[in-house]
């Protein structure tokens, strides 16, 4: 799931009002979108009152080196946000006087989405990996903001299962993921559109040594990478990324009714 903005999320989510984390993470979040560029550690701590050293610990708690990669990030995450903001909902207004109809547009493009699914899912390939899921030791789900989630509730699912589940909420999580898998566990990746590949390539690579099976679910089948991967389950082509999140909401639903059914019942 992890993100800087997904980072800052979990510690505003689990931290109380006072943490100077919380308050580090509030400043930010206030600077973002005005002049975050511009924001020096000294003016950063100085607002938090706290030291340039507090903020520098802050930083390299989240992963990076020092203050300037954290602006770095917060701006091309920034940057990246928008482009797929603007990208999932092009032409999708709900207040422009048409609301109805682009209700009924939106409701006929999940369903084509849906039937694109059902037109290409091979129900072998997800016995394949239920059966993987259903004989690893430990097994690691990993995707990144909206794949994020999805990985996040797979992972709820299967733990209620008795299986032992781990998810990466942050850079930090991932990275010692890819220390502790071992051979006799699975490695699952999400990505609706193959972001993932480009934005942590060196963690399958990393994994890949270890010689962990690795699946990844995807609707996109041209991304070079992956041939990194033992198996690619498809869940359709490439569709615009607010109708394919309902495909890949249904593909889990079908997935975990199919272990649900084969291993538990």
């Amino acid at each position: 799931m992890d993100t800087i903005f997904n980072d800052i999320q979990i510690i505003i989510d689990t931290m109380d009002e006072n943490d100077i984390n919380y308050v580090i993470s509030r400043k930010l979040l206030e600077y973002l979108h005005n002049e975050i560029r511009e924001l020096s550690i000294t003016t950063l701590a100085e607002e938090c009152y706290t030291s340039p050293a507090t903020i520098t610990r802050y930083t390299k708690s989240l992963g990076f080196r020092n203050f300037v990669d954290l602006k770095s990030a917060l701006l091309d995450n920034k940057k990246f946000l928008r482009e797929m903001i603007n990208d999932n909902y092009k032409g999708l207004i709900f207040n422009d006087g048409n609301e109805y109809k682009e209700i009924f547009q939106y409701t006929e493009s999940i369903k084509s989405s849906l039937d694109d699914l059902v037109n290409v899912i091979n129900f072998k390939d997800i016995d394949n990996l239920i059966e993987d899921i259903y004989e690893a030791k430990d097994i690691y789900i990993f995707g990144m903001q909206l794949s994020g989630s999805f990985s996040f509730y797979l992972q709820y699912m299967l733990m209620s299962y008795g299986k032992m589940v781990h998810f990466a909420f942050t850079r930090n999580q991932e990275s010692k993921f890819t220390e502790n898998v071992k051979e006799d566990d699975l490695c699952i990746f999400i990505s609706v559109d193959g972001n993932y590949f480009n934005a942590r390539k060196y963690i399958f690579e990393e994994i890949r040594k270890n010689n962990t099976k690795m699946y990844v679910i995807t609707q996109n089948p041209n991304n070079r990478i992956l041939t990194n991967f033992d198996h690619v389950v498809y869940v359709g082509n490439y569709q615009n990324g607010r109708s394919s999140n309902y495909k890949f909401l249904l593909f889990i639903e079908v997935l975990l009714n199919r272990y649900l059914n084969r291993y538990i019942l």
